[in-house]
């Protein structure tokens, strides 16, 4: 490869390259980059190329790698290695899952806030999706630090939730947020109904909108007294 740079944004199919030797910004398509299936670039990931100038005279890299014209590394830094698995379960309503290593042992526990999906969409995994990730110990626990798709990809995620926001559970000894004004979310988790302005929402039996109604209707974890102005207040 005659030339290195780092991807300095990247969009859909297509983004840029800021050059090592300096210049103007290089052009590149996924059409050029040398990666099995879903083909893409993460911001601040380091590559090597060709270059190649189109008819209008303007330079668009080619054969794009790694760093060397090794293998793309993605969301991987340096001093990372990570292991690769499948997605054995994941549970939407709740936010976290399980992967089942590539090698012999125990499913992995992982948690939402651990995954990188892409940029317009919520992070999620599906059933059978292959990924990359690496694990960490918290109370002699193990379970994933962080969780790519293949070649330190994002995964493609969920869909953004609209209206009063996301819905799914939060960590343990997480609250439920306050109630948007207008705002609606089906009380999967709680949230009930606030009373001013909007509907209440979030994945614990949270506040109303201002004096909403929590009552355990609407959250079996929920608690506070029943009946409008009370808050609740709960473990998911």
């Amino acid at each position: 490869m005659a030339h290195s740079g780092t991807v300095k944004r990247w969009k859909g199919s297509f983004g840029f390259i800021a050059p090592d030797e300096g210049g103007d910004d290089i052009f590149v398509h996924q059409t050029v980059i040398k990666l099995e299936g879903f083909r893409s670039l993460v911001a601040e990931e380091k590559v090597s190329y060709d270059l190649e100038t189109d008819d209008a005279g303007k330079s668009k890299a080619i054969n794009l790698a790694g760093p060397d014209g090794g293998p793309l590394k993605g969301l991987w830094k340096d001093d990372e290695t990570p292991l690769t698995g499948t997605v054995a379960r994941w549970r939407t309503d709740k936010g976290f899952g399980f992967i089942k290593p590539d090698t012999e042992g125990e499913d992995i526990f992982v948690h939402r806030s651990v995954i990188s999906a892409q940029e317009d969409a919520e992070p999620g995994l599906t059933q059978g999706e292959k990924v990359e990730y690496t694990v960490t110990e918290e109370n002699g626990r193990t379970k994933a630090g962080k969780v790519t798709g293949v070649f330190g990809r994002p995964v493609k995620g969920e869909p953004k939730q609209e209206g009063g926001g996301d819905t799914r559970g939060a960590p343990i000894g997480g609250r439920g947020a306050p109630g948007a004004p207008g705002g609606y979310a089906a009380p999967a988790y709680g949230g009930g109904y606030g009373g001013n302005p909007g509907y209440g929402y979030g994945p614990s039996a949270g506040y109303g909108g201002g004096g909403g109604y929590a009552g355990q209707r609407y959250s079996p974890y929920g608690r506070g007294p029943a009946g409008y102005g009370g808050k609740g207040d709960g473990r998911y």
